[in-house]
């Protein structure tokens, strides 16, 4: 089982859409070389080829399409997961039990529970 780590989706999906090495790494405040070195080991590690080289810069195979497709969605996944996370960690989502007796509903839950 392949194991891509998220610098090197987001340096893939930076070379892709800027179209050179240069650019990619200059976005990324990262030296070109790392970022060659990452796409190098990428291509590697998956066995195919990802980007068409030329001296204008990069364009992504066949290959490289659909690994960006796929890039961009796991992305966008863990963006959505920090934020939910997030919400819990700061105590604006998640579960909340108000006892109450009949009459000292407010000395218990003074104020509305959220998602309730």
């Amino acid at each position: 089982m392949w194991q891509i780590d998220q610098v090197t989706l987001r340096l893939f999906i930076a070379v892709c859409e800027e179209g050179t090495i240069a650019r990619a790494a200059e976005r990324e405040f990262i030296a070109p070389s790392a970022v060659s070195k990452r796409l190098a080991d990428l291509e590697a590690l998956v066995d195919v080829a990802l980007l068409s080289r030329s001296q204008r810069g990069v364009r992504a195979t066949a290959a490289g399409e659909a690994l960006l497709r796929h890039a961009r969605l796991i992305m966008r996944g863990h963006e959505r997961m920090q934020a939910e996370l997030s919400q819990y960690a700061a105590g604006a989502r998640g579960t909340c039990a108000c006892w109450r007796t009949y009459r000292r509903w407010s000395s218990f839950c003074p104020r509305p529970c959220p998602n309730s």
